[in-house]
């Protein structure tokens, strides 16, 4: 949330589940937001960062554009 914050994205949508993992067992949590981003953020620099964030956070994560 702060990422999106920082570049005064609007979050549309959270939603959340907690499970375990298939083959450990280990407590797992996913969340998935939409949110709304400028026309003016290029969307390959706005990938970049995200998933450097992702990266140094060691999460796994995807960035899809949804259009409509």
């Amino acid at each position: 949330a702060s990422f999106c914050a920082s570049r005064d994205f609007e979050i549309a949508e959270v939603a959340s589940l907690s499970y375990e993992a298939a083959h450990t067992g280990a407590p797992m949590f996913a969340v998935q937001m939409t949110v709304n981003v400028p026309s003016s953020i290029h969307v390959s620099q706005l990938r970049d960062e995200f998933l450097d964030l992702c990266d140094r956070l060691n999460l796994d994560a995807i960035l899809e554009a949804v259009k409509g």
